[in-house]
């Protein structure tokens, strides 16, 4: 099998992959397994818009300590991904060491980042999401890396929508049914109510009657 042939399988196997995702649980865990089989590194990061509170939220992480994964969220804006969420462009950092933005900060890791990449993920021209992915050796990303990581981002883009419809979805068939039975309780009350008043008022009309 040529490389070419063996990478449009390769890609047609990571797009039913996703396709058939129908929770987030689900997309994070399909989304990191192919992320691994494309490239494998030290770190990377996985941030998506939560649509409970539709904010930029970590997933998951690579290689982070309890500790990092909630600093990484709290200050996800200030760094790479917040820049790549507004920018809307893949950012791919060959070595840290020349890096003009400066917004790497590994003092705290075990090894020094030499090389990052940090990809959107899109919807309708809409950023939904962030994935990062970082190396101890520089220009660890080809082309090749990145064009088959923004295919898999691009596909992550309309499932993460499509959960999120499915969620609005669900969320509007669960308060239709709590209106509907709050209706139908009401109505009970109101039922019981007037046959309570129609008993009431019966029984004094008939001893007027009787008299």
């Amino acid at each position: 099998m040529s490389s070419k042939i063996k990478l449009v399988s390769n890609l047609a196997d990571i797009a039913s992959a996703l396709y058939a995702v129908r929770n987030f649980k689900n997309l994070i865990e399909t989304f990191n397994f192919i992320i691994e089989g494309i490239v494998g590194v030290e770190y990377n990061e996985l941030y998506l818009i939560d649509p409970s509170n539709n904010k930029l939220s970590l997933f998951f992480a690579k290689g982070y300590t309890d500790q990092e994964k909630i600093e990484a969220e709290s200050t996800a804006m200030e760094r790479y991904p917040g820049l790549v969420i507004a920018n809307k462009e893949i950012l791919n950092i060959a070595d840290t060491k020349i890096d003009k933005l400066n917004k790497c900060d590994d003092s705290n890791r075990k090894f020094k980042i030499r090389s990052q990449v940090w990809l959107p993920i899109m919807n309708k021209n809409k950023s939904v999401g962030v994935l990062g992915l970082a190396s101890k050796l520089p220009n660890k990303f080809n082309n090749e890396h990145i064009d088959t990581l923004k295919f898999v981002c691009d596909i992550a883009g309309v499932v993460h929508d499509n959960i999120v419809l499915t969620i609005e979805k669900e969320r509007k068939e669960e308060d239709l049914n709590i209106a509907l039975t709050k209706s139908k309780r009401d109505q009970a009350v109101k039922q019981k109510f007037f046959v309570k008043m129609s008993h009431e008022i019966r029984t004094p009309m008939n001893a007027i009657i009787g008299l």
